[in-house]
């Protein structure tokens, strides 16, 4: 499976309000959002009424670290591994700026690394 990025969906498959593997039997499925990943797993939109063990609040500490788009700080977000991914429900076509945070649709990659950075983080660096 390709690495998922910020802003898809996927199918979490739950028991007991606990994310479990899709192969082991589950009482529920819910959709939700990726806000940020990392090297093994990835961290996930919990949105107020769903109940989840495991969730924290984003602070603006995850917003900065983990660049995380400021919309969501304040809300509950759960941590999975690669593992317990069900279903890939929904991916974007496009990418978000490393810079500015800022989505942009159908945008490829400008930087060595495999990241974007858009027209106006470019033209002025100093304003970001």
């Amino acid at each position: 499976m390709a690495p998922l990025k910020a802003g898809d969906t996927i199918t979490c498959f739950i028991k007991h309000s606990k994310v479990v593997c899709s192969y082991t039997d589950s009482d529920n499925q819910i959709d939700l959002e990726i806000v940020a990943r990392d090297s093994s797993g990835y961290f996930l939109y919990v949105p107020h009424y769903i109940y989840l063990d495991g969730t924290k609040e984003i602070t603006n500490i995850d917003v900065r670290v983990l660049k995380i788009n400021s919309k969501f700080l304040g809300s509950k977000m759960l941590y999975i591994e690669t593992a317990l991914v069900g279903k890939v429900k929904k991916t974007l076509d496009g990418m978000t700026c490393s810079s500015c945070l800022q989505y942009y649709d159908y945008a490829a990659p400008n930087q060595p690394d495999g990241t974007l950075v858009c027209f106006s983080c470019r033209a002025y660096p100093y304003y970001g």
